[in-house]
């Protein structure tokens, strides 16, 4: 007998979907999740997806990441100066090469005309 983690007891079925064996088709309608443990279930007998997200992480050997603390807000200021991001580099390295090639064009011109 097969046992799925989400949906309980694999019962067989014919080609229309119903249960071969009647006594099957009794339990599987009464109990859906008699073939797990009481200590996964919550107060109403029935499961909850975080139980049954567990149990699918045991049965597989997956450890969910913990989860990291949020650090402080501080009322303080920052007084550092600001390093300057990559791309407002790019740009301000563009801006110098194009002043540098107005500034030539301009002693040519002015250079030309004396």
């Amino acid at each position: 007998m097969n046992v799925c983690p989400f949906h309980g007891k694999i019962i067989p079925r014919d080609d229309l979907g119903r249960p071969l064996n009647p006594a099957d088709a009794s339990s599987s309608a009464a109990a859906p999740s008699s073939s797990t443990t009481s200590s996964s279930s919550s107060t109403d007998g029935h499961l909850t997806w975080q139980s049954i997200v567990k149990e699918v992480n045991v049965a597989s050997g997956y450890q969910t990441p913990k989860k990291r603390k949020e650090k402080p807000v501080s009322a303080l200021e920052d007084v550092r100066p600001k390093k300057p991001k990559a791309r407002d580099l790019k740009v301000l390295r563009l801006n110098r090469a194009l002043d540098q090639a107005d500034s030539r064009q301009l002693l040519l011109k002015t250079s030309n005309s004396l």
